[in-house]
């Protein structure tokens, strides 16, 4: 138990960077490289894995669209915004349709940490915008998510006005 306790994150990524050098690591198909990417979001929370696994793997750049924007979600919710950046900067990102850059644009939108860690979180803004198919965006979703916006502003807003009038000064991150 003392060895377990001892094991880092650079010990495990060399670890998995080794194994993903093997041959068979390098012909593990899209749905193999989507349950890894499930299980790396899980149980790496400082995201290195993350990197390593979209970087080594020519499968996951296989994922499909319906893949990718599962575990974009899964990584908003967990407010991993790094995960979510390396994976909505793979190219088939770019399938994503509209309605699915809605869903994750009203999921972002419910997390805080967009309106108060402004910058690996607004990279994933910047990069749902960005994407073709956001252009494509039917006014009813827009409407949606700009309202989910106000709504969160507005919390976070009587959350500073609660915290000055209790005396505290501290950050909402």
């Amino acid at each position: 138990t003392e060895a377990v306790r001892e094991v880092n994150a650079a010990g495990g990524t060399g670890v998995v960077s080794e194994l993903l050098q093997l041959p068979a690591a390098q012909q593990l198909q899209p749905q193999d490289v989507s349950a890894l990417v499930s299980l790396t979001l899980h149980i790496n929370p400082a995201g290195y894995l993350m990197n390593v696994l979209l970087a080594s793997l020519p499968a996951a750049k296989q994922m499909d669209a319906a893949q990718v924007a599962g575990h974009v979600r899964t990584a908003i919710n967990m407010d991993r915004s790094f995960d979510a950046v390396k994976l909505l900067e793979l190219t088939s990102a770019d399938a994503l349709d509209a309605d699915s850059i809605a869903a994750l644009l009203l999921t972002l939108s419910r997390r805080r940490t967009v309106f108060v860690r402004v910058s690996t979180a607004s990279s994933v803004l910047d990069l749902l915008c960005a994407l073709p198919a956001a252009q494509q965006m039917q006014p009813q979703r827009m409407i949606q998510v700009l309202q989910e916006c106000l709504r969160m502003l507005a919390w976070l807003q009587q959350q500073q006005q609660g915290s000055s009038h209790a005396g505290s000064s501290s950050c909402l991150a």
